[in-house]
């Protein structure tokens, strides 16, 4: 991301990347600074991954309705004690600051500060360009421990469901079509079926 030079840095520090460019790597303290100072706009689609500014790709109508969808169908069947959350900016504790569309967790914990390991449910939608940005996360969920982290395709509904996390990345992959049921690891009592959010012509 451009805009600042090494009196803007806050205590970030260069670094030469294998490109050869040379980069600032931000810490989450020179990142919240700048949402504080509102030095760029933070406020939408930028995540610190290994310590740079990642600017996400730009969300569709359809995936925001879709994320929406999703967040009411699985709020109308949890338990008590759990909840889902739309639009969380998570600090897992890697030095890291994401985006992920939704999680699901115990209502008695604090959810922006929450391991990996501690999330009941990691939920990202995308399309084109975006899916594979979602799809590179997969990695670093792994390694953080989520247990249960589903990709779903905005446009075919298609979801990747990734589990068994380990530190170089997640153990096993399933690929569900939009009329296959899906179940979170966590509360099998618990069904979706994309293909009957009614997302119509969006």
């Amino acid at each position: 991301m451009d805009g600042h030079d090494q009196g803007d840095a806050c205590s970030g520090s260069a670094a030469t990347v294998n490109d050869g460019l040379t980069r600032w790597r931000w810490g989450l303290h020179d990142f919240l600074q700048l949402q504080s100072d509102r030095r760029f706009d933070l406020s939408h689609g930028v995540e610190l991954i290994g310590g740079e500014l990642i600017a996400m790709s730009a969300k569709t109508e359809r995936h925001e309705v879709l994320r929406v969808e999703i967040a009411n169908r699985l709020a109308r069947q949890l338990p008590n004690n759990m909840r889902v959350m739309t639009g969380l900016g998570w600090q897992p504790g890697d030095g890291g600051y994401y985006e992920p569309d939704l999680v699901m967790f115990e209502t008695s914990a604090n959810p922006a500060g929450l391991s990996g390991a501690a999330m009941a449910l990691v939920i990202e939608i995308g399309t084109g360009e975006m899916l594979g940005e979602i799809n590179t996360k997969a990695t670093l969920y792994a390694a953080l421990g989520v247990r249960d982290y589903w990709v779903v395709n905005a446009q075919t509904l298609e979801t990747r469901i990734y589990r068994a996390p380990a530190a170089n990345g997640f153990g096993r992959l399933k690929i569900v079509s939009s009329g296959a049921a899906v179940t979170p690891l966590a509360l099998p009592q618990i069904e979706m079926k994309f293909s009957t959010l009614g997302l119509g012509s969006l």
